[in-house]
């Protein structure tokens, strides 16, 4: 079903049903690299160097940051970087593989 708004492009609407769908399987996926407290370490390739990017690598980069200045291109506050979970730098070091 879509509906048009007036100077706007047509806006699909989304059923509860299919709303309540999305979240059970994004709810139920498999997320236990990021629960546990094992260490994460991926290999990446930048300017045609391999990488090792590890959690306590993420994490001393992190905590290297100085606090007070400007958002990068990603918008995310350096003081919420430092202030964050260990969980988050095991996310960062994860997809640091797609990077």
């Amino acid at each position: 079903m879509k509906t048009a708004y007036k100077d706007t492009s047509p806006v699909e609407i989304i059923s509860i049903g299919e709303w309540n769908a999305y979240y059970k399987k994004l709810l139920k996926e498999d997320r236990t690299s990021f629960i546990t407290n094992e260490a994460i370490t991926t290999e990446t390739t930048i300017e045609g160097k391999s990488i090792t990017v590890t959690t306590e690598k993420v994490e001393t980069a992190v905590k290297k940051l100085k606090a007070g200045k400007a958002a990068g291109s990603g918008n995310i506050p350096t003081e919420l970087l430092k202030n964050a979970p260990q969980m988050l730098y095991k996310i960062i070091a994860h997809y640091s593989q797609y990077a």
